[in-house]
């Protein structure tokens, strides 16, 4: 339990980044449409976060999992966000889950090492 800070580190980052990208969903309720369709764009807007809440939960018991999961849906923002074109987006939306799934990986192998 020496390095219980080295989980948790990656568990906060992935939690703090989930809130965040859930606060871009509520723009959705402004607008002059049904309450059905605003809540069908806010399903579609909160896909990125419940998909970082499930790796989250996957992680928790399975930290390579978890890392590896980061790291797909780390690409798949790249791609689908096109954080690549400014380097704010790149460093929240790329990097900072880059460095939740590197330290997933580490946490994982020393705690296999033991």
């Amino acid at each position: 339990m020496k390095h219980n800070w080295l989980i948790w580190i990656p568990r906060v980052m992935v939690m703090l980044l989930a809130a965040f990208m859930l606060l871009f969903s509520f723009d959705v309720f402004e607008g002059d449409e049904s309450l059905g369709m605003k809540l069908l764009g806010f399903l579609m807007h909160s896909i990125p976060s419940i998909l970082l809440v499930i790796c989250l939960l996957v992680s928790w018991k399975h930290p390579l999992a978890g890392g590896i999961i980061l790291l797909v849906i780390t690409a798949a923002m790249a791609y689908f966000f096109k954080t690549y074109r400014g380097w704010e987006t790149l460093v929240f939306f790329s990097a900072f889950p880059l460095v939740a799934a590197i330290l997933y990986f580490v946490a994982h192998f020393i705690s296999n090492r033991r």
